[in-house]
């Protein structure tokens, strides 16, 4: 009787090993894409500004992203874009996401700052 036993456990674990791995992979392969969007945002909300092209082609080593920024009522506008593809492969691609899309909206500062010069400086002479 206990030898029908073994035999059973490891047909039930044959049948659960694939659904396990499958989930496993899906956690991998959303954390990763998770991280790689973390990265993103928190680079591009840094360096949105004037020279927003320059600094992220110096942080993307990718053959297929791009980015753009515009000037709009004194808040420059900042959108990045990476293809994004699975590092296992096996998971449907509608499961994961093709393209990880940041968007940061920043105040145009370089004319506040010189504002804040002047005023200082006619505060100085008393004006």
């Amino acid at each position: 009787m206990e030898e029908n036993k073994k035999g059973s456990y490891t047909v039930e674990f044959s049948l659960l090993l694939p659904i396990i791995m499958m989930i496993a992979i899906f956690f991998f392969e959303l954390g990763y894409y998770q991280q790689k969007k973390l990265e993103a945002t928190h680079t591009v909300t840094e360096v949105c500004g004037e020279d927003f092209m320059a600094k992220i082609a110096e942080y993307s080593d990718c053959d297929y992203c791009y980015g753009s920024v515009t000037l709009n009522d004194g808040y420059y506008d900042c959108i990045f874009v990476d293809q994004h593809a699975q590092i296992t492969g096996l998971l449907p691609d509608a499961m994961v996401p093709i393209e990880i899309r940041v968007e940061a909206l920043r105040r145009q500062t370089e004319d506040i700052e010189e504002m804040i010069k002047e005023y200082l400086e006619e505060g100085e002479t008393g004006e």
